[in-house]
């Protein structure tokens, strides 16, 4: 994404246990740039991972943590774990050097927002967040979500039959468009193809 590219998942946030496993580097930092996020109708009910001023800092609830420092170019690797019952783990590593990780109790207060990639939904919508203080800049390798123990989305960069950047979905078996301005782009692609239901999609590269 450039900044003005998003994803809505299609998945709510609720009362749930979740898990976030995902890759991504940051191209640029702006003070609020969310990888993922939704904001529901009370400023409290946040579950949002972003960086803030040269930090990761992950946003549950009324409760954040900040995990460690980022910087424009570093692959992110992130697996990180709320339960509905209040508690919270992660395990965050910086180009694959030694995992960051903690543990810790989130607040309670939750919405139904979709949660999108690339950006910050607030109150079932974009709201008025201007493109270049909530979505982010940034290359995107693979992100899942684990719902209840239940994997339900499994995003990978993929490009369609018709040359659209955007990601494919291996549990729905579903390609998801950009839902912001501007299209996605593609900097590495694999040189064999990957085929998904006979149609033929061009995986980027995670290296």
């Amino acid at each position: 994404s450039t900044g003005a590219q998003y994803i809505n998942t299609g998945v709510s946030w609720d009362t749930n246990d979740l898990k976030f496993e995902g890759k991504y580097s940051y191209n640029q930092l702006n003070g609020h740039s969310s990888i993922f996020g939704t904001q529901g109708h009370s400023n409290n009910s946040n579950l949002i991972l972003r960086e803030e001023s040269g930090t990761l800092r992950w946003w549950m609830s009324n409760t954040s943590t900040t995990i460690t420092t980022v910087a424009v170019g570093q692959k992110i690797n992130f697996d990180l774990e709320m339960k509905s019952s209040g508690t919270f783990s992660y395990n965050v590593s910086i180009d694959n050097n030694v995992p960051v990780t903690g543990t810790g109790v989130h607040g309670n207060i939750f919405d139904s927002n979709y949660i999108y990639l690339f950006d910050t939904q607030i109150n079932g919508g974009t709201g008025s967040a201007a493109a270049n203080t909530i979505k982010c800049s940034a290359k995107l390798y693979g992100f899942k979500i684990t719902k209840n123990g239940t994997l339900v989305r499994n995003f990978i960069p993929a490009i369609n039959p018709s040359g659209v950047a955007g990601l494919y979905d291996l549990v729905e078996g579903k390609f998801y468009t950009n839902s912001g301005t501007g299209s996605f782009t593609v900097s590495e692609t694999y040189v064999d193809s990957y085929n998904i239901e006979t149609a033929t999609f061009n995986i980027p590269s995670p290296s």
